[in-house]
């Protein structure tokens, strides 16, 4: 029974440091977590060949000094991916805040000031169907501890997190 409780505490570990989680965890937590478990790979840049955000699979990279702490995922561009990555955006608690997709923009707080929230979400769906999946895209999201940038270009897919 010890062995196999060990087993799972080491296994939950494993776990734990190649996934990304952001609900319910400080940035200087999660500081802490990827200095102790990622590859430090250059000055103030710990690198992961292989981190889990949910269930999606991605290459990062944090960047962690006194000024500044943020967190860039990246992988191959597919419209599964970046409808899953909205998903998991929404379920760790944040809102979308503005979409630019070719050089064209739709900013929430703006729309909400015109006219009524569900008028809003659907000029914003309205606007989001306007364009390929594949048009480059950069979407900014925020919750209460932290704000990310979506980037997906068609080939590329990034997700960039910083603590507000």
């Amino acid at each position: 029974m010890r062995c196999l409780t060990l087993f799972t505490l080491l296994f939950s570990a494993t776990l734990w440091a190649n996934t990304l989680v952001l609900s319910g965890i400080s940035d200087d937590e999660l500081k802490l977590s990827i200095q102790s478990s990622w590859l430090h790979c250059e000055p103030q840049v710990w690198c992961s060949d292989e981190l889990f955000y949910y269930r999606e699979s991605f290459i990062a990279e944090a960047r962690i000094s006194p000024q500044k702490f943020s967190i860039q995922l990246f992988a191959e561009y597919s419209a599964h991916l970046l409808s899953q990555l909205q998903l998991h955006l929404r379920q760790d608690g944040f809102s979308l805040t503005s979409v630019n997709i070719e050089e064209m923009e739709f900013d929430v707080a703006s729309a909400l000031k015109e006219v009524s929230a569900p008028e809003a979400d659907r000029d914003l769906v309205l606007f989001l169907n306007r364009y390929p999946p594949e048009a480059m895209r950069t979407i900014y999201w925020q919750n209460p501890n932290w704000e990310a940038r979506l980037f997906s270009d068609g080939e590329l897919v990034s997700l960039t997190v910083t603590p507000r």
